[in-house]
């Protein structure tokens, strides 16, 4: 009997602490395991467990699809609209690692060292017949670029005229064994056959000595105008206040001449000969009428020959050149303009780094607000560049750098017995460094990858409608800002975007699949495990794009978006990583679970046990005493 009574006590006991363990185990377990992710997804300084993990290398694919002009001679002279093939992908791989980190005040700021390669298996396998040295021809954005940021074609073409004139006469030099005498000989002939001979543009000859002052004065930047100097052009170019010198150079006051032939000043003649006839043996006879020769040559003539320059040089309004070129960028050798002087880089599609030094030096750091921070600006954008504002004239909500990328906040408490969470927002502002512009994604859906439950947020229709700040044609986001140039984003292929896009330039309709964008990011500690950004690259040919005069062009489809490029960025989480993720996390889940459901249910049924043995152990005792 005391056996009986001794071992219900112990069995009760024993099961009122197996109940309390497992109640205690199963709760507290789960906060051990949401710990344990938060201090790996909290990356507070370069000793927090996960700094490694977020300070990488980083695996990202990123697919090229060229819009390849097919008829390109029609389209720029003989006013067709331009005919349009994808090509590709064209498949690159990037390692990408933070470098310059930095740690203050509740903010982390580095930059993206990224070492972009072709892959040629991976390209293979989607696209056969891509080579990485596929020859394509696509509306040259660099050309749109630099059109605008001289203010038109009309002003470009004059401001590189005397560099363009430097390399074409040291070519006539060297065909002349270095005789000078000889080449300005040539320029002055009423029938040379040169293309920017002045004595064939007059229509009378002129001696080697006038050719020499003429030329001279043409290829001497400081002689010519001020067209790299923003503020004394302005100044020398004011309507409104006249400002008549030497240092306007010899094009302002030719057209000063131009303008007011019945009544030109002779401080404007002065300035004129002082230019051109600066000694006996560089001399041009500066008269009236010679000068207005030179006006018009200076006009018309010379604009054309230096866009026929630019299309010689494959820098004009399409560029036909090697696939790999446009996805890792290259240099415009032959347009050597300050302040480098060493041609002009053309940023490729994909970006790619020779060194740590050249990332830290060309590409803008990010910033990010770290969990030290607080709950609502943790994981978010803080600064770009050192900057937190990103357009001067947009309103407060699109003007400060904002948004997340791949980390988000994640849940706050684990439950034991629970694996799914529900959303914890049901859209998410994502920030693009790239396009200095947030855009919206809303939750679609549940999904799993690899077994892994996340939330499936995408780029809707409703992020690409008109708000006449970012978005003034559906489907478009304005990005000529950033650019400095009419380039124009959108979804691949036109999609969300108005239907005349796609159906003006006879491409395929978009489909959802292919073209659009989403992320899926797991719920518990907030981490984007699967990437897709897929973005479409447009330009505008502006009437200011095209010089008029040009005989080399004849193109009418104008102020149209004509699609350049789109590109698939991807990165996720690999099946391996999956695993080992779904043990740690939700393997620990599961042991909570069981500990928390099989504990006090073992304890429950010890403890009724013991019961049972101490009632049977007192109602014998009961019996002895009665007997």
């Amino acid at each position: 009997m005391c056996n009986k009574k001794a071992a219900g006590i112990a069995s009760v006991i024993t099961g009122v602490v197996l109940v309390i363990v497992g109640i205690i185990v199963g709760l507290v377990l789960p906060n051990t395991v949401q710990k344990a992710i938060e201090e790996e997804v909290c990356v507070n300084n370069q000793e927090s467990p996960g700094y490694k993990r977020w300070e990488g290398p980083i695996e990202i694919t990123t697919k090229v699809y060229i819009w390849n002009i097919t008829n390109r001679d029609d389209f720029l002279n003989k006013k067709e609209k331009p005919k349009l093939k994808e090509i590709g992908p064209y498949i690159y791989s990037t390692k990408s690692k933070k470098v310059g980190v930095k740690f203050e005040s509740g903010k982390v700021t580095s930059t993206s060292f990224d070492q972009a390669k072709f892959n040629k298996t991976l390209t293979k396998k989607e696209c056969p017949k891509c080579n990485e040295n596929d020859k394509v021809t696509i509306l040259n954005s660099a050309y749109l670029v630099l059109m605008q940021r001289f203010g038109s074609a009309k002003d470009f073409s004059t401001a590189l005229i005397p560099y363009a004139l430097r390399i074409w006469i040291s070519t006539l030099n060297y065909q002349n064994m270095g005789n000078q005498n000889s080449t300005y000989l040539q320029m002055g002939q009423e029938n040379s056959s040169l293309e920017a001979a002045f004595g064939s543009s007059a229509g009378k000859t002129f001696s080697q000595i006038e050719m020499r002052g003429l030329y001279e004065a043409l290829m001497d930047t400081s002689k010519f105008g001020p067209f790299l100097n923003p503020s004394l052009l302005k100044k020398c170019t004011d309507i409104s206040m006249p400002y008549i010198s030497i240092e306007c150079g010899l094009v302002i006051n030719l057209g000063i001449l131009a303008n007011n032939s019945q009544n030109v000043s002779s401080s404007v003649m002065n300035i004129i000969h002082d230019i051109l006839c600066p000694n006996n043996g560089s001399c041009f006879n500066a008269t009236y009428n010679n000068s207005l020769l030179v006006a018009g040559f200076v006009k018309h003539a010379l604009p054309n020959f230096v866009m026929k320059y630019l299309e010689g040089q494959n820098y004009g309004l399409t560029t036909s050149r090697d696939q790999s070129d446009i996805s890792l960028g290259y240099v415009m050798s032959n347009l050597k303009l300050p302040p480098s002087g060493s041609g002009i880089p053309v940023p490729g599609i994909v970006t790619s780094h020779a060194s740590e030094s050249q990332a830290k030096t060309t590409k803008k750091n990010t910033t990010f607000y770290t969990c030290e921070s607080s709950m609502e600006k943790r994981f978010s954008y803080a600064a770009i560049g050192g900057e937190t504002n990103v357009y001067p004239k947009a309103s407060k909500e699109r003007l400060k750098v904002h948004g997340y990328y791949t980390q988000f906040p994640g849940q706050e408490s684990l439950k034991p017995c629970t694996t799914t969470y529900s959303k914890l927002s049901p859209s998410y502002q994502i920030f693009l460094p790239q396009l200095l512009l947030a855009i919206p994604l809303t939750y679609k859906k549940d999904a799993r990858v690899h077994g892994i439950p996340t939330h499936k947020y995408m780029l809707g229709d409703n992020a690409l409608k008109v708000n006449n700040v970012t978005v003034f044609t559906r489907g478009i986001f304005d990005v000529s800002r950033l650019f400095r140039g009419p380039l124009y984003v959108s979804l691949p292929g036109f999609f969300h975007a108005d239907k005349s896009l796609h159906k003006e330039l006879n491409l395929p309709s978009p489909q959802q699949n292919k073209h659009s964008s989403f992320l899926k990011i797991e719920p518990i500690s907030g981490t984007a495990i699967q990437l897709k950004l897929r973005i479409q690259m447009n330009g505008v040919i502006t009437s200011e794009s095209l010089l008029e005069s040009f005989q080399g062009h004849n193109v009418s489809y104008e102020k149209k978006f004509i699609p350049i490029w789109w590109t698939e960025t991807s990165a996720g989480i690999d099946e391996e990583t999956a695993k080992e993720f779904n043990s740690k996390v939700f393997g620990s889940l599961k042991l909570a679970c069981s500990l928390l459901i099989a504990f006090p249910l073992i304890g429950g049924i010890l403890v009724v046990i013991g019961i049972v043995f101490i009632v049977i152990a007192v109602k014998n005792r009961a019996h002895i005493a009665m007997a």
